[in-house]
């Protein structure tokens, strides 16, 4: 990955697909999304929530840096309290959902 030529953010989607299995890929893919700014990021920021259904972990780079980034923006917040909220009733990925509602909850009291 080092010598791939740099992706546009739009691109990084596809890294974080399920056909990516590889947590190095899917780093690369949270890596690229990092250069995006807030608005940009809220424009996929639904499928990037539905992406979190491919994650090994529950507690993966992705979701970490969905939180991270919703505790700088209180609009990017809302957005993915409510698209987790959403996903909590789906009994295939709701303890996957659940552990990133709870870590932005928490995180939220402190700010």
């Amino acid at each position: 990955m080092g010598k791939w030529e740099t992706i546009d953010v739009c691109d990084a989607l596809e890294l974080l697909s399920p056909v990516f299995e590889s947590e190095e890929v899917r780093a690369y893919a949270v890596s690229v999304l990092e250069r995006a700014d807030d608005e940009e990021l809220q424009c996929y920021l639904l499928q990037l929530v539905q992406a979190l259904r491919f994650e090994r972990s529950d507690k993966s780079r992705l979701s970490q840096f969905l939180v991270q980034r919703a505790l700088s923006n209180i609009e990017l917040a809302s957005f993915l309290r409510w698209y987790v909220a959403v996903e909590l009733y789906d009994p295939a990925y709701a303890k996957r959902f659940y552990c990133t509602y709870e870590i932005l909850e928490e995180n939220m009291m402190k700010v």
